[in-house]
């Protein structure tokens, strides 16, 4: 499954975003209750702009690589 994101400032749908983090819907909807995340709505669908998760991603705390 790909789970390439590549047009810049383009919107992914929550199927997308979901893949994407690799998280379910519950963690999804937890970071845009939480503030971390931005959702759209467009008529009945929602929507995830592209820059909010790539932003999410870079907000991260850095953690050292696990040790093998």
């Amino acid at each position: 499954m790909d789970t390439t994101i590549e047009a810049e400032g383009g919107l992914v749908s929550v199927a997308q975003a979901c893949q994407y983090l690799r998280v379910g819907k519950k963690k999804l909807y937890a970071l845009h209750r939480n503030g971390q995340l931005e959702m759209l709505k467009l008529g009945s669908s929602t929507r995830i702009p592209i820059a909010s998760l790539q932003r999410l991603i870079k907000e991260l705390p850095q953690r050292e690589p696990l040790k093998k």
